[in-house]
C-alpha cells in the first residue's frame, strides 16, 4: 500500500517544491479567512455596498486581494501534491487537477474584474471534494485528510446554498456576511488544516 508522500512520486525531483506546497495550501487559506475581515469591513454587512475604505482600500480591492491570491496558492499547492493526494489512483488525480483549474479560473475572473466575482467555483468544488472522499486510498496515512475533505465540503456546499437564495431575502437576515463568514472564513481555516495535514510525515 503506498504510503502518503513517500512512494507516491511527489519527493523525486524538487523535494524543495514537495516541502512548499503545503505551506502555500496553509498561507492560501489563512490569507482567505484574514482577508475576508477588511473586505467586508469595507463592503458592508449587506449584499449593498457602503464604500468604505480600511488602510485606504476599499472593497474592490480587498476583494481582488480575496479572490486571486488564496486561490492561485490553494491551487499550486494542490497541484504539486495531486499525487500525494491521490495515491496512485487516477480518477482522483483528474479530480484534484479540477479542483486546480476551477480555482485558477476563479483567479483568473477576478483578475479580470480586478474585484471578487460571483462564486461560481462553489459549484464545482463541492463535486470535487466530494470525489476525492470517495476516490483516495481508504488508508490510514490519509483518514484525516478524507475527514478534512468531508468538513470542507460541507461548508461550501452550505456557502453554496446560501449564494442562491435571493439577495433581498439573504439581506433581510444578514446572510451575506453570514455566506462570507462560511466560504471565507471558515473554509479559508479548512484549506489551512488540509495543507497542515498533507505537510505531514507519515510515520
Amino acid at each position: 500500500m503506498t504510503q502518503m508522500g513517500v512512494v507516491d512520486g511527489d519527493d523525486a525531483g524538487r523535494p524543495w517544491l514537495v516541502r512548499a506546497a503545503p505551506v502555500a495550501i496553509i498561507i492560501g487559506g489563512v490569507s482567505m479567512a484574514a482577508l475576508f475581515v477588511p473586505f467586508t469591513m469595507a463592503h458592508g454587512p449587506t449584499s449593498y455596498n457602503e464604500e468604505r475604505e480600511i488602510l485606504g482600500w476599499d472593497m474592490h480591492t480587498w476583494g481582488f486581494l480575496l479572490g486571486v491570491l488564496p486561490n492561485v496558492l490553494i491551487a499550486g499547492g494542490l497541484w504539486r501534491l495531486r499525487r500525494r493526494i491521490a495515491g496512485g489512483r487516477r480518477g482522483a488525480t483528474v479530480v484534484v487537477a479540477v479542483g486546480c483549474v476551477a480555482l485558477l479560473l476563479e483567479a483568473l475572473m477576478n483578475l479580470a474584474f480586478r474585484a471578487l466575482g460571483p462564486p461560481f467555483v462553489l459549484f464545482l468544488l463541492v463535486p470535487v471534494t466530494v470525489a476525492l472522499v470517495i476516490l483516495i486510498p481508504p488508508d490510514t496515512a490519509r483518514t484525516r485528510v478524507r475527514l478534512a475533505l468531508v468538513a470542507l465540503g460541507f461548508v461550501l456546499a452550505t456557502g453554496a446554498v446560501l449564494a442562491l437564495i435571493p439577495l433581498e431575502t439573504s439581506d433581510s437576515f444578514g446572510g451575506f456576511r453570514i455566506y462570507g463568514t462560511v466560504v471565507h472564513g471558515l473554509g479559508g481555516l479548512l484549506w489551512a488544516v488540509l495543507g497542515l495535514l498533507l505537510g505531514r510525515r507519515p510515520r
